[in-house]
């Protein structure tokens, strides 16, 4: 059973009465945590058995994979056969009892492929006695939600985060939402993650500030657009997502990295092997870096001779001599 020893600050309280108002849910079915790690940690802890797993939509992020561990819960990674789809058939057949654990990001963090809600209720279903915890990491961009859900699957957890409108350099900041079926049902108190007043208090700021975080999403997604675009127009085949990266298909993505990374431009593989691996994933932000993104890549096309033959191979890496197509799955 989830315990909890934290007494609850005036400002976590009214950070939860805001989400609460807003999401129109039930004030003591949400939870408040300062790192998301520590709390899928507790939840996986609260839940675990030698019958119980946790099932994941592949790639997962590190937080999960680490809580998983710290837990003593086996972790089973469910890779599709397409990059950006999540194959619903297959985390299914992973499931060995009903009362496993499925977690998945929708849309994905790292890929930006997503389910329907009625792909997620099945899911909800075949684990009735476990949990099937929903991450909506980047619900502000992409606006899907299984809200939905919770009047009518009390396994269901959502979870959703303020590290897109703090610094980067903070933890994952976040909360979660129950129905109030799953409370009532399962007799759980909520594991003692908490969260600080200091950030409680910048948390309720952010939340509150509904237009701004709505302008910053807007012009995320337009310079996310800019760079596909101006990408495309020199030979980079690009996968749009409803998040705030792009995604960049090479040949060779470890040494494009490395220039890329010489150019003081940051960008991260999200795959060593299989389908994923020859993509790399393009943080974008409300500043217009666009262009010393495009600018980077376009040098490669005119890189001194020193080591022509390197250099004509990296350029070989993402420039195509057909017609590229954009490639997106914005919804």
């Amino acid at each position: 059973m989830l315990s909890t020893s934290v007494r609850q600050s005036a400002e976590e309280f009214q950070l939860k009465e805001a989400i609460a108002q807003r999401q129109a849910v039930d004030c003591e079915s949400i939870i408040v945590y300062q790192e998301i790690g520590i709390f899928l940690t507790e939840l996986f802890k609260s839940f675990h058995s030698p019958r119980c797993r946790v099932i994941a939509a592949a790639p997962v992020i590190a937080d999960m994979a680490m809580a998983a561990e710290r837990a003593d819960t086996e972790l089973v990674e469910c890779e599709s056969n397409e990059p950006f789809a999540i194959d619903i058939d297959s985390l299914k057949s992973k499931i060995k009892s009903n009362g496993d654990i499925i977690h998945l990001a929708n849309p994905n963090r790292l890929t930006g492929a997503a389910l329907a809600n009625s792909q997620l209720k099945i899911l909800a279903a075949s684990v009735n006695e476990g949990l099937l915890i929903i991450d909506e990491y980047y619900h502000d961009f992409s606006g899907l939600s299984a809200l939905p859900l919770l009047k009518h699957q009390e396994n269901v957890i959502i979870l959703r985060s303020f590290e897109n409108w703090l610094s980067a350099q903070q933890p994952d900041f976040g909360y979660a939402m129950v129905s109030e079926q799953f409370l009532k049902k399962r007799g759980l108190v909520w594991p003692a993650c908490g969260m600080g007043r200091a950030t409680a208090r910048k948390c309720f700021e952010i939340f509150e500030a509904t237009d701004l975080s709505k302008k910053q999403v807007r012009l995320i997604l337009e310079n996310a657009l800019r760079a596909a675009k101006e990408l495309t127009r020199i030979g980079v085949n690009c996968q749009l997502a409803p998040a705030d990266f792009v995604l960049l298909q090479v040949s060779n993505a470890g040494e494009i990295q490395e220039y890329l990374g010489s150019c003081g431009i940051r960008v991260e593989r999200i795959g060593q092997v299989g389908p994923l691996q020859n993509y790399l994933r393009y943080q974008i932000t409300a500043d217009d870096k666009v262009r010393q993104l495009v600018k980077a890549f376009s040098s490669m096309l005119t890189l001194p001779t020193k080591s022509q033959e390197q250099h004509k191979r990296i350029k070989h890496d993402f420039v195509s001599k057909d017609k590229v197509v954009l490639k997106s799955n914005l919804r």
